[in-house]
Parts: structure tokens; C-alpha cells; sequence
């Protein structure tokens, strides 16, 4: 009996010693299994990072070449533009200089020939030549040069020339109506000029309506004010004409213009009276308002039965050229536009 517990307790003293032995060999096993996959994975993780390191690299390396290539570019194309601005800038300030030249001599020779004594007949050829000689000076020079004088005193010369007799009166409403003609294409061509930065409006009247010592007053409406109320650059002005005296074979009329402007607690008023005809241009005979403003009137078609006005409202820089703005008008101007950037 012992012999027998002695057996069964040796049996049971070597079963957890084999258990460990085996669970031992087991992860022998697995550890001789994972030994190369081990090394394998370090050395496959570690040719990937070298290969991304080396991409990455190479990517920098690429971005930096093209960024350098671009900035080359970018800077070889400012150098072109810069030197074709310069180039341009050139030859503009050439082609100034060389219309400047020949404005300048075209204007002396046509004016001082403009100037001369007539011819002692005073005849027709005479009168076309001024006439060429004046439309000359009038496309060339109109928005510069103030040539109503110059148009009047053709017109005069057009009633004192010694046309023939059996031809005088077609000759001479042949030269007047050139003369008008050409007053009316350099004044359209002012007043489209003037319409990119004004306000304007039409309008026209009877003539029977002025004949005879009659007045007329426009806009006229026995319910309402008589007055046309214009609102230019955030000004308003009213503006009221008074016509009389038409003279239909000089197309002329008198206007007696006022123009009030709204001010806190009054109006200022500018009242003005004069001719209107064909000869007069809006970018030199025009009248000047507050703010640096003007204001013109043109007599665009005087008709057998009325009398047809085109009227605008316009900053001063789109005036002419000699026609430049007062002091007080600019500093005025200047402090406006200092408030509304501090808004």
C-alpha cells in the first residue's frame, strides 16, 4: 500500500513539470517561427522608410527645382513686362511729343492765316477758305480753345461778302448753313464726351411761343413749380429757362437761365442771361456752380416750328482744358471725400 501512494505520488509530482515543459517548447516554437518574420518585418519597415525618407526627398528636391523654375519664369515675365512698359511709356511720350509738334505748328500756321487780311474783293473763295480753315481749328482744337468768337465773326463776314448776284442769297444760306453745320458736329461731339460723366436731358419749345416780344419759361406746368430739379453727384439743383427774342435767320434765341441749389436752411440761386445759337460749346461756355460743377446749354436743331435743347449737368474735370477748378472748390472736394473714407 505504500508502495502504491509512494507511485501515484511521483504520478503526480511530474504532471505540472511536464505542463510547464510543454507550454515552454511551445513558445520555443513560436519564437523560432517569429525570429526571421521579426527580422524580415525590421527589415522590410526599414527599407520602407528608407524609401519613403529617399520619395520624400525627391519630391522636395522636384517641388524646390519647379518652385525655382517658376520663380524664374515669374521673374523673366516681370522683366519683359517691365521693359515693354518702359518701351510703350517711350514711344507714347515720343508720339506726344510728335502730335504736340505738329498740333502746335498745325495750330499756328492755320490761326495765323485765319488771321490774315481778306482778300480786297472779299469774295466767295475767300470765305470757303476761312471756313476750311475753321473747321480745322474746331475738330482739332474745340475742347481747348473757346471759337465762338471766331464762328460769329464768320457769320458776319458771311452777311458782308460780295457773293455774285444772280447766285447771292443760295451762296450765302449755302456758307451760313456749313458754318452751323459745323458748329452743331463739334458741339454733339462735346456733348457725348460730357454724357459719360454728367446728367443731361432734351427738351424743346414753341416758336411761336417767343415771337413777337413773347416769353416762354420751360418747364412750365400751371399745377406744379417750374422748375426741372437735376441731382448730380448727391447735389440737387433746380434749373428754370426763360426764353425770348428768337431770330430765325441767325438761330439765335435769348435765355435767361436760374439755377438754385439747396442749401441747410436757404438756397443759393445763380441767375444768368444770354445768346444761345449754334456757336455755343458746352466744354468752354458753360456756367460754373458750387462743388466744382458746370452746367451748359445747347441749342441743337432750330426748326421751322420749334426749337430743340439739349441741357447737362457735369463734374468740372470733364471741362476744357483752360477751364480749371477754383482753389476753394478743391479743398472742398477734398474734405468730402475724407469724410466718406471715415465713414
Amino acid at each position: 500500500m505504500v508502495g502504491k501512494e509512494n507511485v501515484e505520488g511521483e504520478n503526480i509530482s511530474h504532471t505540472p513539470t511536464e505542463d510547464k515543459q510543454r507550454t515552454r517548447d511551445k513558445w520555443d516554437y513560436i519564437e523560432i517561427l517569429l525570429r526571421p518574420a521579426s527580422a524580415f518585418m525590421t527589415a522590410l519597415t526599414v527599407a520602407l522608410i528608407a524609401w519613403y525618407g529617399q520619395q520624400t526627398l525627391k519630391d522636395r528636391a522636384s517641388e524646390d527645382t519647379t518652385r525655382a523654375y517658376n520663380a524664374q519664369v515669374e521673374e523673366t515675365r516681370r522683366t519683359e513686362i517691365t521693359q515693354n512698359y518702359r518701351l510703350y511709356s517711350e514711344l507714347l511720350s515720343k508720339r506726344e511729343d510728335a502730335e504736340s509738334g505738329l498740333r502746335k505748328d498745325m495750330f499756328s500756321t492755320i490761326l495765323k492765316e485765319f488771321f490774315q487780311v481778306q482778300n480786297s474783293n472779299n469774295d466767295q473763295s475767300d470765305v470757303a477758305k476761312r471756313l476750311l480753315k475753321l473747321e480745322m481749328l474746331a475738330l482739332n482744337f474745340g475742347d481747348a480753345l473757346s471759337l465762338s468768337p471766331l464762328f460769329l465773326e464768320l457769320d458776319k463776314d458771311i452777311d458782308n461778302n460780295s457773293y455774285p448776284r444772280e447766285t447771292s442769297k443760295l451762296d450765302r444760306t449755302r456758307d451760313r448753313r456749313r458754318l452751323q453745320s459745323l458748329a452743331r458736329r463739334v458741339s454733339q461731339q462735346q456733348l457725348s464726351s460730357l454724357s459719360t460723366g454728367g446728367k443731361s436731358w432734351e427738351f424743346s419749345i414753341p416758336i411761336k411761343s417767343v415771337e413777337h416780344g413773347k416769353d416762354f419759361q420751360w418747364p412750365f406746368d400751371e399745377n406744379k413749380e417750374n422748375s426741372q430739379e437735376i441731382e448730380l453727384e448727391g447735389i440737387k439743383r433746380s434749373y428754370t429757362f426763360t426764353f425770348s427774342q428768337a431770330h430765325d435767320d441767325y438761330k439765335a434765341v435769348v435765355v435767361e437761365l436760374e439755377i438754385q441749389t439747396p442749401l441747410v436752411g436757404e438756397s443759393m440761386t445763380i441767375e444768368k442771361e444770354f445768346v444761345l445759337n449754334y456757336f455755343n460749346f458746352p466744354m468752354v461756355d458753360n456756367t460754373r456752380l458750387s462743388d466744382d460743377q458746370r452746367f451748359a446749354l445747347i441749342m441743337t436743331n432750330f426748326g421751322d416750328k420749334a426749337i430743340h435743347f439739349t441741357a447737362i449737368c457735369f463734374p468740372g474735370k470733364y471741362s476744357s482744358q483752360r477751364d480749371k477748378p477754383f482753389l476753394d472748390d478743391v479743398i472742398h472736394r477734398l474734405q468730402n471725400e475724407a469724410l466718406q473714407h471715415g465713414k
